[in-house]
């Protein structure tokens, strides 16, 4: 015969443990939302200070980050790592993408020191914390910048934004010095809620615009390619925030 030392758990025991497990769980949900609150929080403080360092170096040089081709004037920055002078940050200008941030760093504009390691300073590469800044969000993503008329091409180029010459942009992508890395970028999510924060919250209009990473099709916006004109008869140019769950967008921001 089994007695009472025998029985199993009450009732109210097991609610007791399916509240502590509950809690767990959703401790753990919060935690991850609360991390990625931070890091939005983080990013949009992060484009609001380069923004604002930017117009500093314009007024105080009367040129512009990665273009400024004037020497001797910014402490310790090399007569060979001056732009054209042109008012754009082109391919033109002397390893675009991370030069600005040379320059900008070197003028005391900016927290950290960019710019040395020139295994990376090529046109399509970046590595973060070396010559271009980290982003919040993994460790491969930075921060490239240059001028709009450089942009990718399609529904950026064409944006109304680009047509300025004052206009500069920050492209959020994978910096490790693999152009184009279809992986270590944003994710739709992350893209999303940071256009929410800072602009519009639409992919093709706006401040901040995302395209996809080039070579991933259609996958963190619903379009064939940002390099192509805008064609809403086929395409909404929506974030795909139900169908992407691949790290492929990049998030570009046009700076004042």
């Amino acid at each position: 015969m089994c007695y009472r030392r025998c029985a199993g758990f009450t009732l109210i025991e097991l609610s007791i443990v399916l509240v502590i497990i509950g809690l767990v769980v959703g401790g753990i949900t919060v935690g991850r939302d609360l991390i990625k609150a931070a890091e939005i929080r983080k990013e949009v403080a992060d484009l609001t200070s380069y923004d604002a360092a930017v117009n500093t170096f314009r007024t105080k040089y009367n040129g512009i980050p990665g273009d400024f081709n004037q020497t001797g004037v910014i402490p310790g920055l090399a007569d060979n790592h001056i732009g054209d002078g042109d008012g754009f940050v082109t391919m033109n200008d002397l390893w675009i993408g991370s030069s600005p941030w040379e320059q900008l760093s070197k003028a005391g504009l900016i927290q950290g020191y960019y710019g040395n390691d020139q295994s990376y300073l090529v046109n399509d590469s970046c590595l973060a914390n070396v010559s271009c800044p980290p982003t919040p969000f993994n460790a491969t993503s930075v921060h490239f910048m240059m001028g709009m008329s450089a942009m990718w091409g399609g529904y950026l180029y064409s944006s109304p934004l680009a047509g300025s010459n004052a206009n500069i942009s920050i492209t959020i992508f994978n910096g490790t010095g693999v152009a184009h890395s279809l992986t270590g970028n944003l994710t739709v999510d992350q893209a999303y809620a940071l256009d929410v924060k800072l602009d519009d919250g639409v992919a093709h209009s706006g401040r901040l615009m995302t395209e996809n990473a080039q070579g991933a099709g259609s996958g963190c916006v619903d379009g064939a390619s940002a390099d192509d004109p805008l064609d809403f008869t086929t395409f909404s140019y929506d974030y795909n925030l139900t169908t992407d769950t691949a790290d492929d967008c990049w998030p570009v921001y046009v700076m004042r």
